[in-house]
């Protein structure tokens, strides 16, 4: 689940970052499912996933800080390659 929340994370901010083209948007879709695809699921596995761990804030709590986690880690990274 933390990967696939940081892969999607990332293509979120590309999109928000206007680094995907505006007429992009079958291929921000296409990204999503590439995302679905490549973790093994399905946008209604995670979209119940999600629901789950909604209901459960403890553990919720914990993906969402593992997901900052990494991306930290991964613009760390970046920065350091600068």
């Amino acid at each position: 689940m933390v990967v696939l929340m940081v892969d999607m994370h990332l293509i979120e901010t590309a999109q928000n970052l206007k680094l995907l083209s505006p007429d992009s948007v079958n291929a921000y879709a296409q990204m999503f499912e590439s995302i679905y695809l490549s973790h093994s699921t399905s946008k209604s596995d995670f979209d119940s996933s999600l629901f789950y761990y909604s209901t459960q804030t403890d553990q919720m709590n914990v993906i969402y800080d593992q997901v900052l986690e990494r991306l930290y880690e991964m613009e760390a990274e970046v920065k350091a390659n600068e």
